[in-house]
């Protein structure tokens, strides 16, 4: 039931707070002192915290980090939440294993006020042990996903689910740009644009289902198709004097599949100019 939590930013803070209300005897440390968490331990050095307990949640800026804050200790369950690439990822667990340390690789997939909510997705990969002794704990702060034994793989989902996230957000401002020519504010945007990203998602099962099986014949909604809406977008919104610079890619993507002669195949074609050669 002992748990330390290095880091009290936004998201730290929701973190600790939601252990300790949790029951969970939670020592907490931050850099900056005059943080305070109700109910926590406030150890005086990292090297403090991560003796008071078995499992350590780092939840601080950047992977370099977790390891200045570990200068000096060894051993016990290390349950990282910073922020870093797949490559960082196996560097740290390289370095936790020559240190004795039992290594999970974690990623937040909420924002602060999520924590301790049905909205808050972590997912978590490396030491099946780590996790499974610990799943109640993490189960506290949001629906946890373990994605296997190799360190690296939460990291990569982190990376895919962002870039998912910030397209998003892209297609979503760039709508509200467009209608604020009309002096329509991004609020009334939001229920039609959430319908309609809805149902999107439910077309996502069958764009799957296309790349999986590689057959891209069978279009509903061909590359030439989106190339005459993506251009009736671009020169809407230059009219408007909004600017095209989240719609290049997209759309030189889509020259590029017509260009080679799969204009007549499904949009989800496109997934075979970005993928791995």
């Amino acid at each position: 039931m002992n748990v330390t939590v290095l880091g009290l930013g936004k998201m730290g803070s929701a973190i600790a707070v939601a252990l300790s209300k949790a029951g969970y005897e939670t020592t907490v440390w931050n850099r900056t002192p005059g943080k305070v968490v109700e109910g926590a331990v406030h150890a005086s050095t990292a090297r403090e915290a991560i003796a008071a307990s078995p499992v350590v949640l780092a939840v601080v800026a950047d992977y370099a980090t977790v390891r200045e804050l570990y200068q000096g200790s060894t051993g016990g369950a290390l349950i990282n939440l910073a922020t870093g690439t797949p490559e960082e990822a196996a560097e740290m667990a390289a370095w936790a294993a020559e240190h004795g340390i039992d290594y999970v690789d974690g990623a937040m997939l909420a924002v602060p006020q999520q924590v301790a909510t049905p909205d808050a997705q972590f997912i978590y990969s490396g030491s099946t042990k780590v996790f499974e002794d610990n799943q109640k704990l993490l189960d506290v702060l949001a629906t946890s996903r373990y994605l296997g034994t190799d360190p690296v793989v939460a990291a990569l989902w982190d990376t895919a689910l962002l870039g998912v996230g910030y397209s998003t957000l892209l297609g979503f401002f760039h709508a509200a740009a467009l209608l604020d020519t009309a002096g329509t504010g991004p609020k009334e945007l939001l229920p039609l644009a959430g319908q309609w990203i809805q149902g999107m998602v439910g077309w996502l099962a069958d764009l799957s289902a296309e790349i999986e099986s590689g057959e891209y014949g069978n279009a509903v909604s061909s590359v030439d198709l989106n190339r005459t809406a993506a251009a009736n977008l671009v020169n809407t919104s230059l009219a408007r004097g909004v600017s095209t610079e989240t719609l290049a890619p997209f759309r030189s993507l889509l020259d590029r599949r017509s260009a080679d002669g799969h204009g007549a195949d499904s949009l989800s074609s496109l997934f075979e100019l970005l993928k791995q050669r």
